[in-house]
């Protein structure tokens, strides 16, 4: 459990060092840059960097360290800081994912993946980062999931699907992140976070499945609950107006609550109860 601890703290570290650091590198989300936005004031994009470093020295710590992990967030963590300096087109950001989501399935159990069991794997990783990225729209959001997530994994590994560290060592990532997330937030996510989210959850899932399509699927849909729930609303909704997929809008769920009233922190709150729920009803199926 040290490593479970030293997670939160160095990702809490790094995020407070973050909100010095991101001004200096010009890594900064103002709110006058669009009218999505918002927040009312400029707010660095460093938090993947918390998030990435508590995880993977937090694996370390704990013994289940996997190169393969690193090498993987680490392509969606440099992805996302350009993304976050520089907008980068979809055609070219769903190829890096796509690469990367390859190489990750490819490794994890080398020569065990058919086919399909390939594909699948590989689209529950670029649906993973995709999903985290688009729920990323309010201050302690996606963390206060992703908290619930870990936990869930954590859980199923305690049942012999997946390593329980690994779902500890994630929550707990994601909660030193929260402490300078959490409404009025000092530091943001970034595509760099949420794309590294995406990827170590994707990881989970595929690690706790052990290629077996029913509990592969039964850990998919209680991991990425929440976030599968707005990926599907948002497409849907999309679509029927004609609007372009991979445009930015302000009629996903947490915005239509946030237009009814629902303050931030009771909305972050709401989606991590309801992501338990979530765990709960389809993580429990595979113990």
């Amino acid at each position: 459990m040290v490593g479970v601890a030293a997670a939160f703290l160095i990702a809490l570290g790094c995020s407070i060092g973050s909100i010095w650091v991101g001004p200096a590198l010009g890594l900064v989300d103002s709110p006058a840059a669009s009218a999505l936005k918002v927040h009312t004031r400029p707010t660095p994009l460093l938090g993947g960097i918390g998030v990435f470093s508590g995880l993977h020295i937090g694996m370390l710590i704990e013994g289940i360290f996997d190169p393969v992990l690193f090498v993987a967030t680490s392509a969606v963590l440099t992805l996302g800081l350009v993304d976050d300096a520089v907008t980068v087109s979809p055609r070219i950001r769903l190829a890096v994912e796509v690469a990367a989501s390859v190489f990750l399935v490819l490794m994890i159990n080398p020569g065990t993946y058919s086919v399909a069991g390939m594909l699948g794997g590989v689209t529950v990783v670029v649906v993973a980062i995709n999903a985290v990225n688009l729920l990323d729209g309010l201050d302690g959001l996606v963390a206060s999931v992703t908290i619930v997530s870990g936990l869930g994994l954590a859980l199923a590994g305690g049942g012999g699907f997946g390593d329980p560290e690994l779902g500890l060592v994630i929550a707990a990532s994601a909660a030193g992140f929260l402490i300078v997330n959490w409404q009025p937030a000092r530091v943001f996510l970034g595509d760099n976070g949420a794309y590294t989210i995406g990827m170590v959850l994707g990881y989970g899932i595929l690690v706790g499945g052990g290629g077996h399509v029913a509990t592969t699927l039964y850990l998919t849909l209680g991991t990425l609950g929440v976030f599968l729930i707005d990926l599907i609303t948002t497409i849907a909704r999309r679509v029927r107006n004609a609007s372009p997929v991979f445009s930015g809008d302000r009629s996903h769920i947490y915005d239509q609550l946030r237009d009814r009233g629902w303050s931030v922190r009771s909305i972050a709150v709401f989606a991590a109860v309801a992501q338990a729920a979530l765990v709960a009803l389809f993580i429990g199926l595979t113990l």
